[in-house]
């Protein structure tokens, strides 16, 4: 189950985190066996991953109110953003509902869960997407250029029409660098001659060569 779980950029999963936490508690207080855990575990994850995104938002306007203070020269108050009340979000954001869970117990956590209402979660997924396209538009933004959106285009392509998965493309991808490593810096004993000719011969500037 957790190999669907890994949070890639800017999306976010069903928190594992939280759910491991509050549904190992449950097994070990009840007696409960794995299977009963991962049941338990399931929509605990999912409220976990509504408060992740909750929170998520919430530093992002924290860390506005930090650049608004570093441009106001009021160092300390940034600071206070990003390092005090960060960490204070983040640690009762774990700690508030595993508290919860564990003292009220599961019914209290599916009683939460259901009476979330659709639109709130559907809002929040559709966020989530949003998120994540963008993330990977700033990612092509420092990719876009000659010499890297060849490669973006033959990995696209190979995983559209050749079948290819991540695993196979990644394969692909580290043989051709290597290839075209050996193939950049095949001629370096030609380079190392020159160096002997010119004393002003720098070897970090060989790719000018």
């Amino acid at each position: 189950m957790s190999m669907g779980l890994v949070q890639v950029g800017a999306a976010t999963p069903p928190d594992m985190v939280m759910g491991g936490i509050i549904a190992t508690s449950f097994a070990i207080l009840t007696g409960s066996d794995p299977e009963t855990a991962v049941a338990i575990a399931i929509p605990i994850a999912v409220l976990g991953q509504l408060l992740g995104v909750t929170f998520r938002t919430i530093i992002a306007a924290l860390g506005h109110r930090a650049d608004a203070a570093i441009e106001k020269g009021n160092f300390r108050e940034a600071t206070n953003y990003h390092i005090v009340w960060g960490t204070i979000l983040y640690s009762t954001m774990y700690f508030i509902p595993v508290f919860l869970a564990i003292y009220l117990g599961t019914d209290f956590v599916q009683g939460i869960v259901d009476a979330v209402p659709a639109w709130f979660t559907n809002g929040l997924n559709f966020a989530a997407k949003l998120l994540t396209a963008y993330g990977l538009s700033l990612l092509l933004s420092m990719m876009a250029s000659k010499g890297m959106m060849v490669f973006f285009l033959l990995g696209f392509f190979g995983c559209a029409y050749l079948g290819l998965d991540v695993t196979g493309i990644s394969i692909f991808g580290v043989l051709l660098a290597l290839i075209l490593m050996s193939v950049k810096y095949q001629g370096g004993s030609a380079a190392t001659a020159a160096a002997g000719i010119d004393d002003d011969y720098d070897p970090l500037e060989d790719d000018e060569l």
